[in-house]
């Protein structure tokens, strides 16, 4: 962790930050956060504080509850997609990307565990549909969704 906290001083201290690098870089550590969020919360870390592993990961990470259920789903998922969990460490695709796939996961269950596994045609689409998201502008609808008509 030292090495890391001396590279964000260093990074501070630059006067130029590419922020397309620097985002890829946070997507990266927010994988790492979510994995240790989630082999905190099977060893047990927040029941020795009496909390749920929503509020102690809340509370260990300043996040909202959302955000801490949201990072303790990724985590738990990464380990049932290691396809998505490859491709967000490497920068393939964002943390925004992964934690709606992750989601979809949950809600689609094995279906989509069985499609990431290999080079499938759910594979191809979504991959599609997450670049098309990471693509789009902020306040921006992606293509691939249609406006009610």
């Amino acid at each position: 962790m030292e090495k890391l906290r001396e590279g964000v001083r260093e990074l501070e201290a630059d006067g130029y930050v590419d922020p397309g690098e620097l985002s890829s870089l946070i997507d990266r550590l927010q994988a790492v956060l979510c994995r240790a969020l989630n082999e905190g919360r099977k060893r047990g870390d927040h029941l020795v504080t009496g909390q749920s592993p929503c509020a102690w990961a809340a509370s260990l990470c300043r996040l909202s509850p959302q955000s801490a259920t949201d990072r303790l789903r990724v985590g738990a998922q990464m380990q049932n997609l290691p396809r998505i969990a490859e491709a967000l460490s490497s920068g393939e695709i964002g943390y925004q990307s992964a934690a709606l796939l992750c989601h979809l996961s949950d809600q689609l269950g094995e279906k989509l565990c069985d499609g990431w596994s290999g080079g499938s045609q759910l594979d191809r689409s979504l991959r599609r549909t997450t670049t098309t998201w990471e693509k789009s502008s902020l306040y921006g609808t992606p293509s691939t969704m249609r406006q009610p008509g």
